[in-house]
């Protein structure tokens, strides 16, 4: 996207709030206005008061110059303070459309970037947009309106002067453009860079036990040494550039000022420009550095904020769950007034980028209620039924039906309100036992909280807690054993008393204790909910009414456990 269609979008933000941005550029035309006033005022300060036969009163211009001073800075401070106040609105509304466009792109589409990428648009890209926007668009608008308000009074004092000062314009514009690409194209590498440094970061607060484990904390301290010399090296890059800039524009305007002041010199000579008219003229000139210098320099922070918002507006322009799979106004709502019923027919799956395919020509039926098992050995597609149930993938052929309702034309809100999910491994929240539970229904009471605490047999160690349920657990429950962990989810999703119940190895490296806990709940859940259980432990699945069994994505069994006992594929599971 060019920096044309970028300004076109960020305007679009501004202008919602209208009345600040009326009122901070109203500030910036006075400010404009004002500004050769003082310059306006020198002429009759050197022509008439320091005449010998003039009578004007002496402190009419000094009374006069210190009333524009006054209202000069009354006006920047209303722009500055007004322009601050629209630009951070904006930053906030872009931070928050971006924070909730993430949350609601489709999977598919979150998962194919790093989450150091994710994150370094929030601590890198939205603090350079809200660098361009609180002090660039600021010089931009006033130092230009101040600019035009100078060169129109020049020509009012002498135009040939003036058409000679702008001679050196091209050169100054192809400069600044120049430079502006070179600065663009940095800036980007240096966000692509952050957000490398971001992710290695993250790795290694994840997995340090690994790190520490196999000793390649030199080989990840290599990674990251490269990584920020790279960042640093383009951060040079772009102070080199940026430092060359400005002083080369200076000189190429000083040029002009010199020629000017030579010429004026002249027309002084020959009676053609008063004393008053050339010191007016020499001031104005000299009130023109300033706002070209500033100029020149914010093409620096414009072109980080345009990469950044390469960024940022290619994620808001991702498709949202909602529109990517047709669930708009006219999407179907789950009805279970007769119980929940789940079909494949042929279905098959690919995940995006690969080749393979994960399930294969899939067809089973589950009723209401059913406590279904899904085995299988590793990589045999399991995980990705799942995935399926919940609509955060489509089938790439074949339908999936709820309750005779095909799956694309579902809304996704509608149907995942139906499901609770344990996976593996369990994801937890920095926050309280009650906090962590009750996300599962935000409107459940502290009574709710604890009667599911109980069924998962949560409470034996929630009670042993510091603060009990309102005990902070750590980052992903790190306060907490697996075991603990793994039964506090199970109680987040029991407060949710969804339809469908999905267990995605919820016993796996438990020990037995934890692990037999976890089948008592299967047992209280079997035959109220819908229930569907992957597991690699076959004796959780005993009491199965139906086990399917996959093998390289194709389902291959099927049957009660009596049955699959001297089946194939489920014998060898059985006996491993």
């Amino acid at each position: 996207m060019t920096g044309k269609s970028h300004l076109k979008r960020l305007t679009g933000y501004a202008l919602k709030y209208k009345s600040g941005l009326v009122c901070s550029v109203l500030a910036m035309i006075a400010v404009a206005v004002l500004e050769p006033l003082v310059p306006a005022l020198l002429k009759p300060l050197i022509d008439e008061n320091f005449s010998q036969s003039s009578n004007v009163n002496p402190l009419k211009i000094p009374i006069l110059l210190l009333a524009v001073f006054l209202f000069k800075g009354l006006a920047e401070y209303a722009s500055n303070v007004l322009s601050q106040w629209v630009a951070n609105k904006v930053i906030t509304d872009i931070r928050d459309a971006v924070f909730t466009h993430q949350l609601n792109i489709t999977i598919e589409n979150y998962l194919s970037e790093s989450p150091g990428r994710i994150i370094s648009r929030f601590l890198y890209d939205i603090p350079q947009i809200s660098a361009s926007l609180s002090a660039a668009w600021i010089i931009l608008i006033r130092d230009s309106l101040i600019l035009i308000a100078l060169l129109s009074y020049l020509f009012f004092v002498s135009w040939p002067l003036t058409l000679v000062m702008l001679l050196t314009a091209p050169p100054i514009i192809f400069l600044i453009n120049f430079v502006g690409k070179k600065l663009r194209k940095s800036n980007f590498e240096i966000q692509e860079n952050t957000a490398l440094m971001t992710k290695t970061i993250t790795q290694v607060t994840n997995g340090i036990r690994e790190i520490k484990l196999y000793g390649v904390e030199k080989k990840i301290s290599t990674l990251f040494e490269r990584t920020s010399e790279l960042i640093r090296s383009k951060t040079m890059y772009v102070v080199k550039l940026t430092a060359a800039n400005v002083p080369t524009v200076q000189f190429l305007a000083a040029l002009a000022v010199t020629i000017v002041i030579y010429l004026a010199t002249l027309l002084s000579q020959g009676d053609r420009l008063t004393p008053g008219a050339f010191v007016s003229f020499i001031a104005a000139m000299s009130l023109m550095f300033e706002p070209i210098r500033r100029l020149t320099g914010v093409n620096a922070i414009l072109q980080k904020g345009f990469a950044a918002c390469d960024s940022i507006f290619e994620i808001l322009d991702k498709q949202v769950e909602i529109h990517g799979n047709n669930l708009n106004s006219s999407s179907q709502i789950i009805e279970n007034l007769n119980g929940m019923k789940i079909e494949f027919e042929n279905v098959s799956f690919k995940y995006p980028a690969t080749d393979q395919y994960s399930l294969k020509d899939v067809s089973f039926k589950i009723s209401d209620r059913e406590f279904i098992g899904i085995v299988g050995s590793t990589g045999s597609g399991k995980s990705t039924l799942f995935n399926l149930f919940a609509a955060f993938y489509l089938p790439t052929k074949g339908k999936i039906y709820v309750n005779g309702l095909s799956i694309e034309g579902l809304s996704k809100k509608s149907l995942r309100e139906k499901i609770s999910w344990v996976g593996q491994p369990v994801t937890l929240f920095d926050d309280s036992v009650f906090s962590n539970v009750a996300i599962g229904n935000i409107n459940a009471s502290k009574g709710d909280v604890l009667k599911a605490l109980e069924i998962a047999h949560c409470m034996d160690f929630v009670e042993k807690l510091p603060d009990g349920i309102y005990t902070i657990i750590g980052p992903n429950g790190s306060n907490l054993s697996g075991g603990q962990r793994q039964r506090l989810a199970i109680a987040r999703a029991l407060l949710r008393n969804s339809s469908i119940y999905l267990f995605d190895e919820a016993t796996s490296a438990l020990d037995s204790h934890s692990a037999g806990l976890i089948r008592m709940v299967y047992d209280q859940i079997k035959g109220q909910k819908t229930l569907i259980v992957i597991s690699h432990d076959l004796s959780t699945l005993t009491n199965a009414n139906k086990i399917y069994v996959f093998d390289n994505g194709s389902m291959v069994e099927s049957g009660a456990h009596s049955k699959l006992i001297d089946k194939k594929h489920y014998s060898k599971l059985v006996n491993k």
